[in-house]
C-alpha cells in the first residue's frame, strides 16, 4: 500500500476492470460485493440505467447503493429518489469525490460508452453537433474535396494537436487519473469488448503491442483504462451455461485463473485470490 494512503485494513485499494460481452454478469459480480460489504458504500455510475433493473428485481436487499445515473457528461445533478441521482458524469463524480470514506467503492460501469460520451460531448459544446452528425457532415465535405482532386488535410476529423488533448483531459485527467489514483477507495470498472483484424493489431502504437500480446480481444473505451489497474478479468458464458472467469492480461501480485465457474464472486476472487478474509468489516 502507498505510504500514508488512508485506506483500512486491507492491504492495498483493489482496482478491477472486469469486461466481457453483455449479459456475462459483470453488474451481478460487484452487487454481489455490496451484499458481501454491507458496512462499505458503493457510489456507482452507469450510462445506461442497466443497473436499476439488475439491483432492484435480483438484489432488493442491498442498501448501500449510491446511485448515479450519467447518460451525459455535463447536465446538472438532480436527486429523482433517495440515493439515487440522475445527470452528468462530471457534475456525479465531483459529489462522489467530496464524499466517499476510505474502504467505499466507486463503480464505473460501461467505460466504453463513457469514452463515447466524452467525445460526443466535445462536439456538441465545440461544433454544435451530436459526433455521428458531425463525423457526416466532415465525411461529406471531404468527399467533395477528394472530388475535386485536393489532396489537403484541412477537412480531416478532430485535429490530433488541439481536439484530442481536450477530449483525452475530460476523460483521463478529469475523471480516470483521479478515480484510480486520488480517491482513498476500490474501483470496480467494467466494459465491454471486441475483436480486432491482425491487420489492425499491426497498426497499433508499441504500448498497445505489448499490452495485448498475441490476443485479438479489445477492450472498449479509451485505450489507457487497462494501464490503470491492477486486475483485468474476462466475463464469459450465460444464466443458463453458467458463468465463468479468466484473468486476462494482467493481476498485479496474484495467481492467474483461468475458466473458474462463478457462483460466488466476493469469495472466489477477493478471497480465494486478492487474500481478503472471508469475514471482513
Amino acid at each position: 500500500m502507498t505510504t500514508g494512503s488512508p485506506v483500512g485494513y486491507y492491504e492495498d485499494r483493489e482496482r478491477i476492470l472486469e469486461i466481457g460481452l453483455t449479459g456475462t454478469g459483470k453488474t451481478y459480480d460487484w452487487l454481489q460485493l455490496a451484499r458481501w460489504l454491507p458496512n462499505h458504500t458503493f457510489h456507482v455510475l452507469d450510462p445506461d440505467s442497466g443497473v436499476l433493473r439488475v439491483w432492484k428485481n435480483e438484489f432488493p436487499d442491498v442498501k448501500n447503493v449510491k446511485y448515479y445515473l450519467v447518460p451525459n457528461w455535463l447536465k446538472d445533478l438532480q436527486e429523482n429518489k433517495p440515493n439515487e441521482w440522475v445527470g452528468g458524469l462530471y457534475k456525479a463524480f465531483k459529489k462522489i469525490s467530496s464524499e466517499v470514506k476510505p474502504d467505499d467503492w466507486v463503480v464505473a460501469e460501461h467505460m466504453g460508452v463513457m469514452w463515447e460520451m466524452a467525445q460526443s460531448t466535445f462536439t456538441d459544446e465545440v461544433f454544435g453537433s451530436d459526433i455521428g452528425m458531425y463525423f457526416l457532415a466532415k465525411r461529406k465535405a471531404m468527399q467533395v474535396e477528394l472530388d475535386k482532386g485536393s489532396k489537403s488535410d484541412q477537412l480531416a476529423a478532430f485535429d490530433g494537436w488541439k481536439d484530442w488533448s481536450v477530449i483525452n483531459k475530460m476523460h483521463n485527467a478529469d475523471f480516470l487519473m483521479k478515480l484510480c489514483y486520488e480517491l482513498p477507495v476500490h474501483v470496480y470498472m467494467t466494459s465491454s469488448v471486441s475483436v480486432t483484424s491482425q491487420k489492425l493489431a499491426e497498426k497499433e502504437d508499441s504500448e498497445q503491442k505489448r499490452l495485448y500480446k498475441d490476443t485479438l480481444i479489445r477492450i472498449d473505451g479509451q485505450k489507457s483504462i487497462p494501464f490503470k489497474v491492477q486486475s483485468i478479468l474476462l466475463k464469459g458464458g450465460n444464466p443458463e451455461s453458467g458463468f465463468f472467469m479468466s484473468t486476462f492480461l494482467k493481476d498485479r501480485g496474484r495467481r492467474w485463473v483461468k475458466d473458474v465457474r462463478l457462483v460466488r464472486f466476493p469469495i472466489q476472487y477477493l478471497v480465494n485470490v486478492a487474500g481478503w478474509p472471508a469475514n471482513p468489516r
